[in-house]
């Protein structure tokens, strides 16, 4: 297993110009984000684990006047084996948007960009409870957010049904009262004053973030899914129709 803190090391970012990039691109008490929206919170903790396939995972939970955990995936690794934060797209180089996301974190947390290596980690044991039980990881925390107030853009999505130990894609996942329960993403990160890096490191006003409550709070912003047929429904016989008598 790779060393906690060697986790953002030695990983390919792109070219110059794809770096000059990282910090533009998009990507009443305490309560429970439950629905797409800006909110603002405060970074309980955030830390680095190595995923299964050797890439890395940032956890994100925020505490104070919103609630919410997220998980994003800034490094892979791709097929040589390399941790890269890049990817091919239509024969271009792109950033991942969550490395993206990652950058403009912990620029909005602290007030200044960093590169990966300069992340400042500390390995540790991290403890929370979650769904009433106690959880206990192994990570590397980002120690310079811990605390730091920030704002953050949500977007949802739908999700199938789940029932008998399988997924039903005939029907959406819903709560008790029938009505759908969305998955939630981290989608865009602010300062506490509500600017995206760009705008902070220009000395513009904070606009973007007017924007985008406006298409994440929009039905726009949701992620459909398709629904396929129930095979208890019976299909509809054209030949039977057309045997009405009028």
């Amino acid at each position: 297993m790779t060393n906690l803190l060697d986790l953002l090391k030695d990983v390919d970012t792109g070219s110059a110009e794809l770096q000059k990039e990282e910090l533009s691109a998009k990507s009443t008490g305490s309560k429970y984000v439950n629905v797409a929206g800006v909110y603002s919170g405060t970074i309980e903790r955030a830390y680095l684990t190595e995923t299964k396939k050797g890439g890395v995972a940032l956890n994100i939970h925020i505490g104070g006047e919103s609630i919410a955990d997220f998980v994003i995936y800034p490094v892979r690794k791709d097929k040589n084996g390399k941790k890269v934060s890049t990817q091919e797209y239509n024969g271009k180089t792109t950033s991942i948007s969550d490395y993206l996301l990652l950058k403009q974190f912990v620029f909005c947390a602290t007030g200044k960009g960093q590169a990966l290596e300069d992340i400042k980690l500390v390995g540790e044991e991290i403890k929370f409870k979650k769904f009433g039980k106690e959880v206990t990881v192994e990570g590397a925390t980002l120690v310079d957010v811990i605390g730091k107030q920030i704002k953050f853009g949500v977007r949802a999505e739908e999700e199938y049904n789940y029932e008998n130990g399988a997924t039903d894609k005939t029907s959406l996942r819903t709560d008790n009262e029938g009505k759908v329960k969305y998955k939630l993403s981290l989608y865009s990160v602010y300062s506490n004053e509500g600017k995206i890096p760009a705008e902070a490191i220009k000395g513009e006003d904070a606009k973007q973030i007017e924007s985008d409550t406006i298409y994440l709070t929009s039905d726009k912003a949701i992620k459909k899914l398709k629904l396929e047929a129930s095979e208890d429904e019976a299909p509809f016989d054209v030949a039977e129709e057309d045997d009405i008598q009028f």
